[in-house]
């Protein structure tokens, strides 16, 4: 599927996260060099560190701890305003909260 997608694990991260947002998050290089510690980008468009990525997410998910903790945190828009009726998935709050901190 990456090659199809202009061979790009960013794009196709998107393609999936909007098509199953359930069960894939965007991967950007702000997320990967946050979560490698670089300052480069190199190594974003491997298959593997995007699957690496989700696996991680699905473990924050499995956590007991989770659920308490997201429902204490939530972000601003989830609750007011214009995206107060979009679901926010849980890879994709875990996305979030690593861009805001990256």
């Amino acid at each position: 599927m990456k090659r199809r997608i202009n061979n790009s694990m960013v794009g196709l991260s998107k393609l999936l996260h909007f098509v199953i947002p359930d069960n894939y998050a965007i991967w950007d290089g702000r997320i990967y060099t946050f979560i490698r510690g670089t300052n480069t980008a190199s190594g974003i468009d491997k298959p593997k560190n995007y699957l690496d990525y989700l696996d991680g997410c699905k473990q924050i998910v499995d956590e007991s701890k989770f659920a308490d903790f997201r429902k204490e945190n939530p972000f601003s828009f989830e609750n007011e305003g214009v995206y107060s009726n979009t679901k926010i998935t849980n890879f994709r709050y875990i996305e979030l909260a690593l861009y805001r901190v990256a």
